[in-house]
């Protein structure tokens, strides 16, 4: 079959730039396979590019393997068939130019032209002499030769990850009883307003049965709920995903297999059926409870289970069982000045604000990394007083002496520093583009 992708597409290319990766070979020679092209340009008018990179080996290399697909839905659904733009079903493996036979050390390249819109993946690996084969590595890139289609995410697995999550996707804090929104409360909208004006995106936790169709809800009278309409709102406006936070958010471990299979597997579908089509990325356990019982039944079908931690993650550490994605649940509470009355009040759980400098730490990783923080709800100026059930003081310009009555509660302009202090070189996407890049897949995935 020759089919061709957007043959009347005419107008402007992006693709976004290489990936360096240190492969471990199937068996014999040890190999390295970095790729550095498609190179990084504003615009590419005529869907032109050339894949290129280097290698090195303990052994003679024989030749370098590509194959290009066409991104769908986060998986391969299509792949070039030749190097003039047609597509086939079936996975073609193209062999690179090298820049010298016989040798364990090089470059090589492989053209491609009139190439139309989409996201694309490049999957390349070396055969070496001895009939060792390097694993692959993958790099997206993506084109746009009509100036009009979306951008869809696109994982640079050079850079280190960023995820920015929030617990149970609360829309905003509100009054006990009756859910009147906090004066100085922030909406979820607002929220994404401040990422977005940062170039960042978030992902919501969500609890499957407290998501109404339409409209808010209130949820025991402290925050407002937002529905399924809201959610696409926010993936269509900002760029978020969502991530499965349970059907009724109750005890994994206290269910027997088919009760964690409903309140886990199950929910993926309610996700697919609103337009969400990366929710198996991340499992976020209600209420932190997990065990292997759970493990063997959510791992099948989800990337990652989030587990509270300290939040920094490595590839080493996520791709190993359970597949635990570490993630600092950020805190509000007693203030961290020891001179100041709010460093002694009294919060629930002994709560103290969690420090922006490590934050601001977790979210600055490097190759190979990925951190993840989660908020919950934000507010901001001041509100009430010491002794408050709701009450706040956001206001001093130095992070160590703002409070926040509640755990769940955060101020505002201690998110924004975190923000502004986060290394701006790591990239900002959700757990299902991390499973992407570092090549996990889960084995009943839906």
């Amino acid at each position: 079959m020759r089919l061709k992708i957007g043959s009347l597409l005419v107008i402007s290319a992006m693709l976004v730039s290489g990936v360096l990766g240190l492969i471990t070979p199937v068996h014999g020679a040890t190999s390295s396979l970095n790729i550095t092209g498609p190179l990084l340009e504003p615009t590419i008018s005529d869907g032109n590019f050339t894949i290129k990179g280097s290698f090195r080996s303990t052994a003679i290399v024989k030749k370098v393997q590509i194959s290009v697909c066409y991104l769908k839905d986060s998986d391969c659904y299509a792949y070039l068939y030749d190097q003039k733009g047609a597509i086939t079903r079936y996975e073609k493996l193209f062999t690179a130019e090298l820049s010298a036979s016989g040798a364990s050390a090089g470059d090589y390249s492989l053209a491609f032209k009139d190439v139309g819109s989409g996201l694309y993946n490049i999957k390349a690996y070396l055969l070496n002499s001895d009939g060792s084969r390097s694993a692959a590595v993958n790099q997206q890139f993506f084109i746009d030769r009509t100036g009009k289609t979306p951008k869809p995410p696109i994982v640079n697995a050079s850079k280190g990850y960023i995820t920015i999550m929030w617990g149970r996707t609360n829309w905003q804090a509100t009054k006990t009883p009756d859910c009147a929104p906090l004066p100085g409360a922030r909406t979820l909208q607002q929220n994404a307003d401040d990422l977005k004006a940062r170039d960042l995106t978030a992902v919501g936790g969500v609890v499957v049965g407290r998501t109404n169709s339409t409209g808010l809800s209130c949820f025991s009278g402290y925050t407002l709920q937002p529905s399924w309409q809201e959610l696409a709102m926010l993936r269509d406006n900002y760029g978020w995903s969502f991530v499965s936070q349970g059907m009724d958010y109750l005890d994994m471990t206290q269910l027997d297999s088919t009760q964690k299979y409903n309140e886990s597997v199950a929910t993926l579908k309610y996700f697919e059926d609103n337009g969400h089509d990366r929710a198996w990325g991340a499992f976020n356990y209600p209420k932190n409870k997990y065990d292997s019982a759970s493990y063997s039944i959510v791992n099948q079908s989800f990337a990652f289970g989030r587990k509270y931690w300290d939040g920094r993650n490595t590839r080493d550490s996520v791709t190993a069982w359970p597949r635990a994605m570490s993630t600092n649940s950020v805190n509000g509470g007693r203030c961290n000045n020891p001179n100041l009355a709010c460093y002694n009040m009294a919060v629930t759980a002994n709560r103290r604000t969690t420090s922006v400098d490590k934050l601001a730490d977790i979210l600055s990783p490097g190759a190979n990394e990925w951190g993840v923080v989660q908020f919950y709800r934000l507010v901001e100026g001041k509100y009430g007083a010491i002794g408050d059930s709701a009450a706040w003081d956001c206001s001093s310009s130095d992070w160590r002496d703002r409070w926040t009555s509640q755990p769940e509660l955060y101020c505002r302009q201690s998110f924004l520093e975190v923000l502004d202090k986060r290394t701006t070189s790591a990239q900002s996407i959700d757990p299902a583009g991390v499973a992407m890049a570092w090549g996990i897949n889960p084995s009943k995935r839906r």
